[in-house]
């Protein structure tokens, strides 16, 4: 007999028993995977994610001009603010647009930038037992 997985979230799959996500959660998740299936080369679902161009919101909200903005954002946000995303954000690195192509480079003060929100984002988290 197969075991409960869990349902899927924004921070990975909650145990069985969890409370469910609330609508805009669901909302954010259903575009998350649009993201991930209409722009496979630009959002990475089990790969390392790759810095996303400067532009990529107002081309999503071109893109996407039918769903409310604040979705689109909140999506977006759901993507960059984890702290693989913020890992990969280094000077120099290559940024992608919603083809897949490069679309610019990260400059010295986005990577300094994102090492700020990495490591405001680990402050927040709960320390695993055992001190790490």
């Amino acid at each position: 007999m197969a075991q409960s997985r869990g349902t899927l979230t924004l921070k990975g799959v909650a145990p069985p028993g969890a409370p469910p996500p609330s609508p805009s959660q669901r909302r954010t998740a259903e575009l998350l995977e649009r993201l991930f299936t209409t722009y496979p080369a630009t959002f990475k679902r089990d790969d390392p994610p790759v810095p996303l161009a400067i532009s990529i919101r107002e081309e999503l909200f071109a893109a996407w001009h039918q769903l409310p903005r604040t979705a689109i954002r909140q999506a977006l946000d759901a993507y960059c603010r984890r702290p693989a995303y913020f890992r990969a954000v280094v000077a120099g690195a290559a940024r992608i647009g919603l083809d897949g192509k490069p679309a610019g480079t990260v400059t010295e003060e986005g990577a300094k930038d994102a090492a700020k929100r990495l490591a405001r984002l680990l402050a927040r988290l709960p320390k695993k037992e055992g001190g790490q």
